[in-house]
C-alpha cells in the first residue's frame, strides 16, 4: 500500500514540479533571455554531459558560433565570448566571486579553504598576503638551481634515447620531407608530453623538498601520481558542475569504479607523503623554538641564530619558507601544518600538470611550424655564442630577454591555455552590466580562456593560427591584458612565476641540446578538454646536437 501511495501521489507531484520548473526556467528566470540548448536551460545535467565528453572548449566555441556571444549553459549560468567582459568579471576589485563549483576541490582533512577554494575575497587577500613573498619571481629565481637539477636530469635522459649527432650540419625538420616517415629502431621516438610531465613533477619536488621525486630518473609515474590526477580531475569537475541533488549519486557511482579507487588511493599516498615532510619540518621548528633564548647571552645567541637561519633560508627550499610563514604568522590567520600540506598538494596536483601542458604546447606548435623552429633555434644559438645564455643551464633572467623565445612562449600559451573550461564567477549583489546585458546578483558567468585567446578583435584575423610575430609588434599591451592562461585579476595562479621560470629555462635548453621532429608531422595532436587540458602522446624523434651546431 505504501508503494502504491508513493506512485499515486509522489510521481504525479514530481511531474507537476518539473513542468512548473521548466515553465519558470524557460520564461521567467533571470537567464531566460539568453539563448542556448533547451536541456541546458532547465538542468545542469546538460553541463555534466558536456564535461563527460571531454571536449568542452571546442563545444563551447561551437555554441558561440550557433547562439552568439552570450550562451546559457545551465539554468543559472552563462558563458560569454566578448573581450569587453573580461575586465568586468575578472578585474581587480570587480566584486565577482568564485562559485560553488570550487567546493568539491576541498580535501576531507582540510579545516579551512585553501587559496584555490576560498570564495570570500577579504579572506583570500589575507591568506595570499602572508605567502605571496614565497612565490614572487625574485624569490623563485633564487631557487633556480633546484630547477637546473631537473633540467639536467631531463636532458641526460633524452640523450640516452636520442640518435647521435649526425656528421653533417643539422637542420630543423621540414614538413613533408623524406625524414617524416614513422620512426624505426634506428630513429627512436620519445613521448615528449610524458617526459615533460615527469620533469614538471620533479621540479615541484626539487623546489619544495630539495630533491626531485625521481620521475625522470626512474622513467616512471611513481606511486601512480600522474594517473591519479588524470582519473580524479574529471570526476571532481563533473561534481563541480552537477546539480546538488545529483552529487551524492555521482559520488556513489565513482566509489564503485575500480580505476577511480586506484587513483584515489594514489592521491591519498601523495597526501601522506606531503604530510610526512611537513611533520618532519614541524619537529625541526619546535626544536628550534625550545632552544631560543635559553642560557646566558640568550639575546646574542638568538641574533646569531636568526642570521644563520636567514642564510639557510636563502639556500633552502620552498617548504622551509612556508614553514617560516607558519612559524611567524600562522597564529594570526590560522596557517599551520594542515595549511602548508594543502598548499604543497595544490602545487603537486595542479601546478605540475598545468605547467607541463604549457611547455608541451609551446614545443608542439614550434615543431609544427618549421620557420618558427628555425628562427627560434637561431636566436638561441646566437645568444649562446655571444655569452647571453649561460651553459649548461640557462638563467631565467637571460631567457626572458630573448624576444623570439618570449613570443613563441606567449603564442603557445595563447593557443593552448592549461584551463579548458570557463572560470565561473558569481555576479555580486545588485547585479552588473556585462557585454551590454544586465545580470542580476547570483547569476554565474564565465569566459573560456581558449575562446578569449582566439578573439580576432584582440589578437587579429589570424587568431586561430600560430604566429609568434604578433608579439613582436609595439602594440602588444592590449593582447597581454586579455591573456588568462594563468587565470586573471586577484585570483591569478599563485604559482605563475614558478611555471614561467620552468618554461623559459627548459625550452632553450632542450632546443640547443637536441633536434626534435614529430614522428608524424602530418598528424595533429589530440587533447581531452575538461577543467584542464590533457595532452595526448606526442611521439618525437630526438637527435643530439652540440652547442653551436649550425
Amino acid at each position: 500500500m505504501a508503494v502504491l501511495a508513493i506512485l499515486t501521489y509522489f510521481l504525479p507531484g514530481l511531474v507537476v514540479y518539473w513542468i512548473l520548473w521548466i515553465v519558470y526556467a524557460r520564461w521567467f528566470h533571470a537567464c531566460s533571455k539568453f539563448p542556448g540548448p533547451f536541456l541546458a536551460s532547465v538542468s545542469r545535467l546538460w553541463l555534466v554531459g558536456q564535461v563527460l565528453r571531454n571536449n568542452v572548449d571546442e563545444e563551447e566555441k561551437e555554441l558561440h558560433r550557433k547562439y552568439g556571444p552570450i550562451v546559457r549553459v545551465a539554468p543559472d549560468q552563462v558563458i560569454i565570448a566578448d573581450a569587453s567582459a573580461f575586465k568586468t568579471i575578472y578585474g581587480i576589485n570587480s566584486g565577482f566571486t568564485k562559485t560553488d563549483f570550487y567546493e568539491v576541490f576541498m580535501q576531507p582533512w582540510q579545516r579551512q579553504r585553501d587559496l584555490f577554494t576560498i570564495r570570500n575575497e577579504p579572506h583570500y587577500a589575507t591568506r595570499r598576503k602572508i605567502t605571496a613573498p614565497v612565490y614572487t619571481m625574485s624569490n623563485v629565481v633564487r631557487h633556480e638551481r633546484a630547477i637546473d637539477t631537473c633540467s639536467h636530469l631531463l636532458v641526460s635522459a633524452l640523450r640516452t634515447l636520442a640518435s647521435p649527432s649526425p656528421s653533417s650540419p643539422s637542420s630543423p625538420p621540414q614538413k613533408g620531407s623524406s625524414s617524416s616517415k614513422p620512426p624505426t629502431q634506428q630513429e627512436p621516438a620519445a613521448d615528449l608530453s610524458l617526459w615533460i610531465r615527469y620533469y614538471s613533477f620533479d621540479v615541484i619536488g626539487s623546489l619544495f623538498f630539495s630533491r626531485p621525486f625521481g620521475f625522470v630518473a626512474q622513467r616512471a609515474d611513481l606511486q601512480g601520481w600522474i594517473r591519479a590526477g588524470d582519473a580524479l580531475t574529471p570526476v571532481l569537475t563533473v561534481l563541480g558542475v552537477a546539480p546538488s541533488y545529483a552529487r551524492p549519486l555521482i559520488q556513489l557511482a565513482s566509489a564503485l569504479t575500480p580505476w577511480l579507487w586506484t587513483g584515489l588511493w594514489s592521491m591519498v599516498r601523495m597526501g601522506v607523503a606531503a604530510g610526512r615532510c611537513v611533520e618532519e619540518r614541524r619537529r625541526e621548528v619546535e626544536k628550534r623554538r625550545e632552544g631560543e633564548g635559553q642560557g646566558e647571552g640568550g639575546e646574542e645567541k638568538k641574533k646569531e641564530k636568526e642570521e644563520e637561519e636567514g642564510k639557510a633560508a636563502k639556500e633552502g627550499d620552498m617548504l622551509g619558507e612556508l614553514m617560516r610563514v607558519w612559524e611567524e604568522k600562522g597564529k594570526e590567520v590560522m596557517y599551520e601544518a594542515v595549511e602548508v600540506k594543502s598548499e604543497i598538494l595544490t602545487a603537486l596536483v595542479v601546478g605540475s600538470d598545468t605547467t607541463a601542458t604549457e611547455i608541451t604546447a609551446i614545443l608542439y606548435y614550434i615543431l609544427k611550424n618549421p620557420a618558427a623552429y628555425r628562427k627560434l633555434r637561431d636566436e638561441i644559438d646566437a645568444a649562446t655564442a655571444d655569452g647571453k645564455l649561460s651553459v649548461p643551464h640557462v638563467k631565467y633572467s637571460e631567457a626572458a630577454k630573448l624576444p623570439y623565445l618570449d613570443a613563441c612562449c606567449k603564442e603557445g600559451m595563447r593557443l593552448m591555455p592549461a584551463l579548458g573550461m570557463a572560470l565561473p564567477r558569481e555576479v555580486p549583489p545588485g547585479g552588473r552590466e556585462i557585454a551590454g546585458q544586465f545580470f542580476p546578483g547570483g547569476v554565474k558567468v564565465g569566459i573560456n580562456a581558449t575562446t578569449l585567446h582566439r578573439d580576432k578583435g584582440v589578437f587579429g584575423e589570424d587568431a586561430d593560427e600560430f604566429n609568434p610575430e604578433r608579439w613582436l609588434h609595439k602594440e602588444v599591451g592590449n593582447m597581454e591584458k586579455h591573456m588568462m592562461h594563468f587565470g586573471a585579476g586577484t585570483r591569478i595562479c599563485v604559482g605563475k612565476n614558478i611555471a614561467l621560470c620552468e618554461i623559459y629555462k627548459i625550452i632553450p635548453e632542450l632546443l640547443r641540446s637536441f633536434d626534435f621532429e614529430l614522428a608524424d608531422p602530418d598528424r595533429d595532436w589530440t587533447h581531452a578538454d575538461g577543467w584542464l587540458h590533457k595532452v595526448s602522446a606526442i611521439f618525437t624523434k630526438v637527435t643530439v646536437r652540440e652547442v653551436g651546431d649550425a
